[in-house]
C-alpha cells in the first residue's frame, strides 16, 4: 500500500472553528424553557377567563343593585307622600290639623 500525500491549503488569516454539536444538556435547557413558556401561556390564559368571569359577575350584581336602588327610591317617593302619611297617621289614631289651621312662628335673631 502506497501512501499518497494530500495536498494541504493554508487559509490566509481566517481561522475555521470546528462545528459544535449542541449537546443533550442544551437541547434539554431549550426543551424545558419552551415547555416553561408554554406553561406560562396557559396560566395566563385561565388567569384572564377568571378575571374576565369575575368582572361580568360583578357587572351583573351591579345591574341587579341598580334596579334593586331604582326600586327602593320609588318606594321612598311613593312612601314619603302626604297622602300616604296621612293614612297611615290616621290609622294609628292621629288626626291632621288643615293648613289653615297652622300659624308659622319665625325665631327673632
Amino acid at each position: 500500500m502506497s501512501r499518497t500525500k494530500i495536498p494541504l491549503l493554508k487559509n490566509k488569516g481566517l481561522v475555521l472553528k470546528p462545528q459544535r454539536t449542541a449537546s443533550a444538556l442544551r437541547r434539554l435547557a431549550w426543551i424545558l424553557l419552551a415547555v416553561g413558556i408554554m406553561m406560562f401561556y396557559v396560566w395566563l390564559k385561565l388567569a384572564t377567563n377568571a378575571s374576565l368571569i369575575r368582572i361580568a359577575n360583578l357587572e351583573r350584581q351591579i345591574e341587579e343593585q341598580t334596579i334593586e336602588n331604582e326600586r327602593l327610591q320609588a318606594e321612598v317617593t311613593t312612601l314619603s307622600s302626604f297622602e300616604t302619611i296621612q293614612k297611615a297617621a290616621h290609622a294609628m289614631g292621629f288626626d291632621f290639623v288643615p293648613q289653615e289651621n297652622i300659624t308659622r312662628i319665625s325665631a327673632a335673631h
